[in-house]
């Protein structure tokens, strides 16, 4: 299952004062909401301060890539897949990708290719994300 975490820790700002940070993240294979704590965790456990203050099941229904450098950002597209059940009736159902690219430009790039795989799928919108990283 794929999660979505928020968590928080103290880092220091420019100035070297302590500030609380607030960041979310995409867990992309958990078992339970136990293990994409324990995920998290594993990841920031060491931060001063360090606390998950949310976990919810995610909505995304995949993760389309990877990141290949660290100046991708988290993308989500809005897709509609079109479909004909065995009666022979169309029907429609819409879920949700994340991906990272660069930028808007580079998004809708890579969601034209990756959506146009032979399916009948309609890209309803791509935004850039909240989440710093899918784990």
């Amino acid at each position: 299952m794929i999660f979505e975490v928020t968590i928080k820790y103290v880092a220091q700002n420019k100035k070297g004062d302590d500030v609380n940070v607030k960041e979310k993240y995409i867990i992309s294979n958990a078992a339970s909401f136990g293990d994409a704590e324990n995920i998290i965790t594993q990841e920031f456990g060491c931060y001063a301060g360090f606390e998950v203050v949310g976990i919810k099941i995610s909505t995304l229904k995949e993760i389309a890539n990877s990141r290949d450098t660290g100046e991708e950002k988290v993308f989500i597209a809005t897709v509609t897949d079109i479909f004909t059940t065995d009666e022979g009736e169309e029907r429609e159902t819409t879920y949700k990708v994340a991906f990272f690219s660069k930028d808007m430009s580079g998004a809708y790039s890579f969601a034209r290719e990756y959506f146009s795989q032979g399916y009948n799928l309609s890209i309803d919108g791509i935004k850039k994300s909240n989440f710093i990283d899918i784990i």
